[in-house]
């Protein structure tokens, strides 16, 4: 995967930039009218749901998709395509064990995380439900740092 023409950091911040603001949009345009839609004890159940979420989210890949996306930043300089390739290997099956960890911790244990630590057990259906979500996210991290290793921000 090479950088496209016409791709330089500026390119890259804006395009980084603006995806942020498109997903805080689309954050509010449905907050909003899924408090309204399932009332205030659903969406106690949504935010401890959340909650839970980020934390292990934050926990699988805090770091992880810049540190791939500078060594794979450095071996391209460098000219190895083969170092770039088996730093993503061995990136995508670290991200894959730490994924599939937080997962089956919030798959397996939903009762422990919802009513023993935030005290709401009502959203232990909601967290098992939302389990798989953070091993798609940490594969997908993976695929992001080893994109903007080379460079190319769109994907």
């Amino acid at each position: 995967m090479e950088k496209t023409k016409g791709q330089n950091y500026m390119y890259g911040a804006a395009i980084l930039a603006a995806g942020v603001v498109i997903m805080k949009i689309l954050g509010f345009i449905y907050k909003v009218p899924i408090a309204n839609i399932i009332g205030d004890d659903g969406y106690s159940m949504f935010l401890a749901t959340y909650n839970v979420y980020n934390v292990f989210l934050t926990l699988a890949t805090a770091g992880l998709p810049v540190a791939l996306s500078r060594m794979i930043s450095e071996a391209n300089a460098e000219g190895r395509p083969l170092q770039a390739r088996r730093t993503f290997a061995v990136a995508w099956w670290t991200f894959f064990v730490i994924g599939l960890f937080c997962t089956l911790i919030m798959f397996l244990f939903p009762d422990l995380l919802a009513g023993g630590i935030l005290h709401n057990p009502d959203a232990a259906p909601s967290i098992r439900a939302m389990a798989p979500a953070v091993l798609l996210v940490c594969l997908v991290s993976a695929y992001r740092g080893y994109c903007q290793g080379f460079g190319n921000m769109i994907p």
